[in-house]
């Protein structure tokens, strides 16, 4: 009895190991979410891409484990993996967030700010409230810093947001842009010479401008 249950044991390792090997295979300008499919079907394991990984992908996989094939081909193309569970998570954000000393890292490459909050969100278990954000694609390096820290870095090139650290949640604000619109503003902007004119504006309502464009050709408008 103790020799069939020994055999069935092996016999079990043996199929969990070999399930996590893949064989040859090579890809051209394939979706790398269906590479990362084919080689979950392969290897009988569960693979979860988030909305950061797109694009295509080619690549040849030489036999062997599916730790080592991952490795090698996401960081080919500046994705990273962990696992959890026995699922495998595949994104272009790394997030990792010490609870006791308050360190957050954070490694992204090409990557909207506001994906980036929504991975620091969920990793640190807090709310980040943000008005609308840039569309630009950043790349941030954060190694064990102060969450609030690694937020304002994320906007830093960005000089009309600031970063609110509250109690409970962190506000990425755009601040407001203050415009003059007094009559006198537009003052000066325009200049007439032998029937020509010149402008010369900054930040100045398009209606001012045009009002005295219009005074000094001493004509009117509607």
């Amino acid at each position: 009895m103790k020799k069939l249950y020994f055999i069935l044991l092996l016999m079990i390792l043996i199929f969990s190991v070999s399930a996590q090997e893949i064989k040859q295979m090579e890809f051209v300008n394939q979706s790398i979410k269906d590479i990362l499919f084919t080689l979950a079907q392969t290897t009988g394991t569960s693979i979860i891409a988030d909305d950061t990984v797109e694009g295509q992908a080619s690549y040849h996989f030489s036999k062997t484990n599916l730790d080592t094939a991952l490795e090698h081909f996401l960081s080919h193309y500046d994705l990273y993996f962990w696992k959890k569970d026995g699922i495998y998570y595949v994104s272009k954000v790394m997030v990792r967030y010490d609870a006791a000393t308050g360190a957050l890292t954070l490694f992204a490459k090409d990557v909207e700010p506001r994906l980036i909050f929504e991975k620091i969100s969920k990793e640190i278990k807090s709310t980040i409230l943000f008005d609308a954000l840039p569309r630009e694609k950043l790349t941030v390096n954060a190694d064990s810093l102060p969450v609030s820290q690694v937020i304002r870095i994320v906007m830093h090139r960005f000089s009309d947001y600031e970063v609110e650290d509250l109690d409970d949640y962190y506000y990425v604000k755009r601040r407001s842009v203050e415009r003059n619109t007094s009559s006198r503003s537009a003052a000066g902007t325009v200049t007439a010479a032998d029937g020509l004119f010149s402008i010369s504006a900054d930040s100045i309502r398009l209606t001012d401008v045009l009002k005295q464009l219009f005074s000094e050709s001493g004509l009117e408008y509607s």
